[in-house]
C-alpha cells in the first residue's frame, strides 16, 4: 500500500493520514477578488461559498467527452458518402481529406458508433453544442450571480489528431505549441463553421437565450488584431446576432505580442484581460517547461515575465473606460513572490487551485493589509476605482 501526494508527486509507504483544513471564507475580506481554477464542474457547488467567482474552466474536457474531431463531424455525411460509394464499387479503402487510403472496415466502425453516440441529430455538429451548453449552463447556475469565466477551446493540433476522426482532418505539425490553436483556429477558413456550430453556439444557448449572462466568454492565444480578433469579433457578433456580443470578449494576456503592442490589443475589449501564466512565462522565457534541462529556469517571478505583468495592469487600468485584469494558470497557486507581485501591482482578480484557496485568501488579506499601512509598496485601492 503506498500513498501519492498529488500535487508534488511525492510517494510514501504505507497509508498516510490526511487532515481536510476547513477555513471560513468569510473571516478575510480582501478588495481582490479570489477565483478559483475549476478543473471540475461537478464541484461548483461545493466551492461557491469559497469563491468569489470562477477564474477558469477549460472548454477542452467536454469536447473531449464528445469523443470526435468537430470539423470531422462537419463533414460526416461526405464521409459517410465516399465508404458508400466505395462499397458500391466493391473498393477495400477511399480517399478522404489528408488520408489517401481509409479502409472501409474501419469507417463502417466509426459510422455506426458515431450514428448510435448521435442518434436524433440531423447536424452531427449540434451534439457537441448541445454538451457544450449544458456543463456551461449548469455551472453558470451554480455559482450564480458571480462571475464564471469559461475559456474557448485550446486544444493543440496533436491533441485534436487523437480525437475520433482526427487523423483523416488534422494536419501533425512540427511544433504545434506555436501552431494551429487558439484564436487562429477559429477564424480559419476550414474551421470556422465548426466552431460557430459548437462553441458560439453554446454560448449563445447559455448566455443570450437561457440568460446565464454571468459568464465571461475567454478568448486565448491572441497573436494578431487584423487577422484574428476583428474576424473573431465578427463570428461573434453573426452568432449572437448583436454586436455588443463581440465587446463582451475577455482576452487571454499570454503571447509576448500582447504585451509589446499592449494598447493596441486593450483597444479591442471592453472587459479586459486574464493573464495566462504558464504560456506567458513559456513565450516570454522561451523555455519548455517539461524539459528537464531547463526546469531551473522556469520562473513566473522573473523580472522579465513581472515587467510583462505589470505593463498589461497599468495598461489597463490607465484606459477609460477601465479594463479589469485578472489571472489564472499554476503561478499564482504555486509561486509565492509571484502571488506577491500581482497584489502589490494591484491585480483585480486572481484564481488559484481549489486545494490552495484558504491559504491563499489569508495571504492576500496580509498582503493588502501591509500595503494599506505602508510596509510594502502597492495600490491602496484598487486601481478600478481610482478617479
Amino acid at each position: 500500500m503506498i500513498t501519492v501526494d498529488g500535487r508534488t508527486g511525492n510517494v510514501y509507504e504505507g497509508v498516510i493520514k490526511t487532515e481536510v483544513k476547513r477555513w471560513d471564507p468569510t473571516q478575510y475580506k480582501t478588495r481582490t477578488k479570489l477565483f478559483v481554477n475549476l478543473e471540475d464542474p461537478e464541484t461548483a457547488v461545493e466551492v461557491y461559498k469559497i469563491f468569489d467567482g470562477i477564474g477558469l474552466m477549460r472548454t477542452e474536457f467536454v469536447i473531449l467527452e464528445a469523443k470526435y474531431h468537430p470539423e470531422f463531424l462537419q463533414h460526416f455525411d461526405l464521409f459517410k458518402q465516399r465508404y458508400e460509394e466505395a462499397i458500391k464499387a466493391g473498393k477495400k479503402t477511399f480517399e478522404f481529406f489528408l488520408e489517401p487510403n481509409v479502409p472501409v472496415e474501419e469507417a463502417k466502425e466509426l459510422i455506426e458508433e458515431i450514428e448510435k453516440d448521435t442518434a436524433g441529430y440531423e447536424n452531427k455538429l449540434h451534439f457537441i453544442r448541445d454538451k457544450l451548453a449544458q456543463i456551461y449552463i449548469k455551472t453558470a447556475e451554480a455559482f450564480w450571480p458571480k462571475p464564471v469565466t469559461i475559456r474557448l477551446s485550446d486544444f493543440k493540433s496533436d491533441e485534436y489528431r487523437g480525437m475520433k476522426g482526427g487523423k483523416y482532418v488534422e494536419k501533425i505539425e512540427k511544433y504545434p505549441m506555436a501552431g494551429f490553436r487558439g484564436v487562429r483556429r477559429y477564424v480559419s477558413e476550414r474551421y470556422r463553421e465548426a466552431f460557430k456550430q459548437t462553441e458560439l453556439a453554446a454560448m449563445r444557448m447559455a448566455i443570450k437565450e437561457k440568460g446565464m449572462t454571468n459568464i465571461i466568454m475567454l478568448v486565448p492565444e491572441i497573436r494578431s488584431i487584423p487577422k484574428e480578433v476583428v474576424p473573431l469579433k465578427e463570428m461573434v457578433s453573426e452568432v449572437f446576432e448583436d454586436p455588443s456580443f463581440a465587446d463582451k470578449l475577455l482576452f487571454m494576456f499570454e503571447v509576448p505580442a500582447n504585451a509589446l503592442i499592449c494598447r493596441d490589443f486593450t483597444e479591442q475589449t471592453k472587459i479586459g484581460w486574464s493573464i495566462g501564466s504558464n504560456d506567458l512565462t513559456k513565450g516570454v522565457l522561451d523555455i519548455d517547461r517539461d524539459n528537464e534541462d531547463l526546469k531551473d529556469l522556469w520562473n513566473e517571478a522573473d523580472p522579465a515575465v513581472l515587467a510583462a505583468v505589470k505593463r498589461v495592469i497599468d495598461t489597463s487600468h490607465s484606459m477609460d473606460p477601465v479594463r479589469t485584469v485578472s489571472i489564472c494558470g499554476e503561478g499564482p497557486s504555486n509561486n509565492d513572490l509571484f502571488f506577491e507581485k500581482l497584489i502589490e501591482y494591484g491585480i483585480d482578480s486572481i484564481s488559484v487551485n481549489i486545494d490552495v484557496g484558504g491559504e491563499r485568501r489569508k495571504r492576500l488579506w496580509e498582503i493588502e493589509r501591509e500595503i494599506d499601512e505602508g510596509k510594502r509598496p502597492g495600490a491602496v485601492l484598487p486601481p478600478a476605482f481610482r478617479k
